[in-house]
This record gives C-alpha cells, structure tokens and sequence, in this order.
C-alpha cells in the first residue's frame, strides 16, 4: 500500500459530518445516509431569455429542454416513451414553479443545473420565438426541431400538473423537515402522505387517471422528487414555514397541498395541540374550581417560531432557559423535555375534555366526528403514554357533574 495519502470520495464530496457522539447533543448530530446529487438526465434546465413571470407561456420549451436532457443522459432502464412522460412532468413542474415562485438562478443548487437548451425570445404577438443553443447534438436537432406536438390526453395531463405542481416545493419543505428526504414512498410516512392528499385532489379525473395509473411510480418519482430537487433545501423549508404561502394556496384552490402547511417540527406540532386543548379545557376545569394555565408554553412555543432555523444565538430568552440553548434544534430539544415532563398532566386534562364532550354530546346529539381536538394525533398518543391519567380526568368529570345533579335535586320531587 503507498505511504502517500489516499482521499475516498465517499468521505469527502459531500464532507461527513462531525459530531461527538458519546459527550454531544442529540441537536448537534447529523444524518450520514450521503446521497448522491441528482442524476445528469434529471437536472433542471434553464430557458433561458424569459423573465420568472412568463414561464408557463414556454411551458413547451421547458417541456423540450428536460426531454433533451433525458435522450442526452438517458437514465437506466427507461424507454423513449417513458422518458416523454418523465419531461412532460418534469417540464410542466418546473414551468409552474418557475412562475408561481419566481425562481432565479440564485434558488437552485449549481451542481444540479444543466446547460441551457433553448434561447427564447420575445416576439410581437406575446409569445416567443425558440432558438436551440449551438451545443444540442446533432442527431437530437430534429426531435427538438419537431417540437412536443402533445396529444389531447397530454394536454389534459398538462392542464392536471399546473394546479398539482403549485405546492410542490413547500410541501417538500415540509418532508425534508419532517423526514429529512425530499419524498419518501412508504405508505405512512410523513412525506408520502402530504403527496398523496394531492394526488387524490388532481390525478383521478377521468381524462388522465389512466395516464399517471400506467406509470404511478415512475411519475410519482418526477413529480414529488426529483421536480423541485434542484431548489435550495433552506429555501423549500422557509416556505413550508410560511403561513402566507399555505393560506395562498388555499385560495388558489390547492387545500391538499396546504393541508400540512406550515410546516411545524414535531415538537412543536405536539406543543400546538396541547395548547388548544388548555385553552379549551380551562374554562370548564373552572366550572369545578380548577384551571388549566399554559402561559409558559404559548411563551416558548412563540419564540421557537420566530426563531430562524439557521440563526445561531438569540436575545431576549428568558432566564430559566439554559445557557446551553443557543440554536433552534436546541429550543426544540429543550421543548421536548418540557412536554414529555408534562404529558400526565395534559392526559388528565384531555380525559376530562372527552368525557365531558361525551356527556354534552349525549344531551344536545353534538357531532363527536367534528370535534377536531379529541382526534388531535398529538392527544390520542397520550393514551398510550399516560392512559391512567387519562382516566383519572374521565372520572373527575363524572364524579363532578354527580356532585351537581345532587345539589341542584337536593330536596326536589318530581310530580307528573
């Protein structure tokens, strides 16, 4: 073996992280499942000579521009008529980003831009005129020449990927803070079920079911995955975070794509629906001389939201936090202490909640389904975390509303 040092890629392009794994802090650690950048054959190209605003009136150019980059790179096991499919998702998707979001150069990562394909220019009609770069090969001039000529079926599917293309790139933002990864195709994960409350919204219409349903996977793979990839991560996680943009979107007729939006770490999703459920259950905790108080945690849950996820020291935290807490991934560790120290306490409060839900139900026939807070994810877990003290809240109510049936009869009769 030489003396001289030897440099393995896998160690170095991308750097491992570091951390001290027997003296560090779980914030502090980092995945080390390195994944290659996007394959040749996916990478965005540009077209260039059109302003963010006017993307989707050179969808088709965006549509060519990613099928050249596919025949010029063309992935494993994947036929001419498979790769059409992938660039007309792939193009459609990054014409509606481009749009929507207004993307410029300075949003995507270097390495996963391709070379330009087609110059655009403006004409006078308001279209544009296409013009192919020098460097296209030359036995892949004349697909390009022809244009996409689509059929009704892939003009239905383009009309179908516009609005299914607008969530996009939060909602992956909301996987990559959920999950680290910017799609995961298991059945319950995080990521899989934010897409597929879209899919369900768009991809069933009769005129193009049958269209995704031949090639779901590999669609689903173009669209959710490899579509939005090339955006910087920072800034899909910013927009996931964004109230605004979830509520745009909502507007826009995209309630699938904001069904998850903002996007909140677990911690904080938690500490959201242990709230709401204080804040309803003390006003009835106080019809029985008790109270439920969760100034504290409104206070903590305030800060980590206006807490940037890349901003390193904060001012103004109050003194009973520790010193040690210096970055966001921390406020959320420290959150997490908080809530789990508290969870009997907050069990005891939702089985109050529910039994008196139930008993107010059984008088006036109130909708049980409609109750958001009694099938709050984040509160039924605690059943099987802290079932006694969820009991313990049933019984409180029970034995409360006897006490008060008792004094209000104390002494009456009933005549009839």
């Amino acid at each position: 073996m030489s003396a001289a040092r030897v440099v393995l890629s896998a160690f170095e392009d991308p750097p491992v992280p570091d951390f001290h794994l027997r003296n560090g802090d779980a914030s502090d650690s980092r995945s080390l499942l390195v994944r290659p950048s996007l394959p040749a054959g996916y990478r965005w190209v540009p077209v260039a000579g059109v302003a963010p605003e006017d993307a989707l009136v050179v969808v088709e150019a965006y549509i060519m521009s990613a099928l050249y980059q596919l025949e010029n790179n063309p992935p494993a096991e994947t036929t001419k008529a498979g790769r059409r499919k992938m660039a007309i998702v792939l193009g459609t998707s990054r014409a509606v980003m481009t749009g929507y979001y207004r993307l410029t150069y300075t949003d995507f990562i270097g390495d996963e831009l391709a070379a330009v394909v087609i110059n655009a220019r403006p004409a006078a009609n308001g279209k544009f005129t296409y013009r192919l770069a020098a460097t296209v090969r030359a036995d892949l001039r004349d697909l390009m020449i022809r244009g996409l000529a689509p059929t009704k079926e892939e003009e239905a599917v383009m009309a179908t990927l516009l609005p299914s293309s607008l969530g996009v790139l939060p909602v992956q933002g909301y996987s990559l803070i959920m999950t680290g990864h910017h799609y995961l195709g298991e059945r319950n994960s995080h990521s899989r079920r934010a897409f597929a409350a879209i899919e369900r919204q768009f991809w069933n219409h009769n005129a193009v079911k049958n269209w995704f349903a031949e090639d779901m996977a590999m669609i689903q793979d173009c669209a959710w995955h490899k579509s939005g990839h090339p955006v910087i991560p920072s800034i899909k996680e910013s927009m996931a975070r964004d109230e605004r943009i979830a509520a745009m979107l909502r507007v826009a007729g995209v309630g699938s794509a904001a069904s998850r939006l903002p996007a909140m770490e677990t911690q904080l999703r938690t500490a959201t629906s242990y709230l709401a459920l204080m804040s309803a259950v003390d006003p009835l905790l106080k019809m029985f001389g008790g109270s439920a108080d969760a100034t504290e945690l409104s206070e903590m849950v305030g800060i980590i939201k206006s807490w940037p996820p890349t901003t390193t020291g904060s001012v103004g935290l109050p003194e009973t936090w520790p010193q040690s807490v210096e970055t966001r991934a921390q406020a959320l560790s420290l959150l997490g202490k908080i809530l789990a120290k508290n969870a009997a306490k907050v069990a005891y409060c939702y089985g109050f909640y529910c039994a008196f839900g139930e008993q107010n139900q059984a008088l006036s026939a109130g909708d049980a389904a409609a109750d958001i807070l009694r099938t709050s994810y984040s509160l039924v877990k605690l059943k099987s975390q802290s079932l006694s003290h969820i009991l313990r809240g049933c019984r409180r109510i029970a034995t409360a509303m006897l006490q008060e049936i008792r004094r209000s009869w104390k002494g009456r009769t009933m005549v009839m």
